[in-house]
C-alpha cells in the first residue's frame, strides 16, 4: 500500500488549513476574500476562534504546532522509517488525536460553534495517525 503516499496527500491538506489559519490570525487574509467559500469557514468565525484561549499550548498558536507536525508528517513519506522511529511517529500521531479531541469539545462545548476547517484538520490528524499505526 502506498501508505506514504497518503501521509503527503494528507499532511499537505493539513499544512494548507494550518497555514490559511496562520495568514487570518496575522491579517494577510480574510475569510471573505473567497479564498474558503462561506458556507465552509463563515466571515468572522475563523478570527473569533483564533482569539480564544483554546487557540495555543503554551502561548504557541496552535497553526505554527500545526505547520511544523505536517511538515515533519510529509518529510516522513520519503523515508523507509525504522520500527523505533514509526513508533515515535505512531505515539506521537496518537497524541496530536488525543488533543484533536479536546478542541473539537472545545469548539462544541465551550465554544459552541462548528469550524468546519478545524473539524477537516481533525479528521486530518486521525487518518494520519491510522496510516502510521497501519504501517507497524
Amino acid at each position: 500500500m502506498p501508505y506514504p503516499l497518503y501521509l503527503q496527500l494528507l499532511s499537505a491538506s493539513g499544512f494548507l488549513i494550518s497555514l490559511y489559519f496562520a495568514f487570518t490570525y496575522h491579517g494577510f487574509t480574510k475569510p471573505s476574500n473567497k479564498l474558503i467559500p462561506a458556507d465552509i469557514c463563515s466571515e468572522n468565525m475563523c478570527h473569533s476562534i483564533l482569539n480564544t484561549k483554546f487557540a495555543s499550548v503554551f502561548k504557541i498558536p496552535n497553526f505554527y504546532l500545526g505547520l511544523i507536525y505536517y511538515f515533519i508528517v510529509f518529510l516522513s513519506g520519503f523515508f523507509v522509517l525504522n520500527n523505533l522511529i514509526l513508533l515515535i511517529f505512531v505515539i506521537v500521531a496518537w497524541l496530536v488525536v488525543l488533543f484533536s479531541i479536546y478542541l473539537a469539545y472545545a469548539l462544541i462545548f465551550k465554544l459552541r460553534t462548528a469550524c468546519n476547517l478545524c473539524f477537516t484538520a481533525q479528521i486530518i490528524n486521525l487518518a494520519i495517525a491510522v496510516l502510521y499505526s497501519l504501517m507497524i
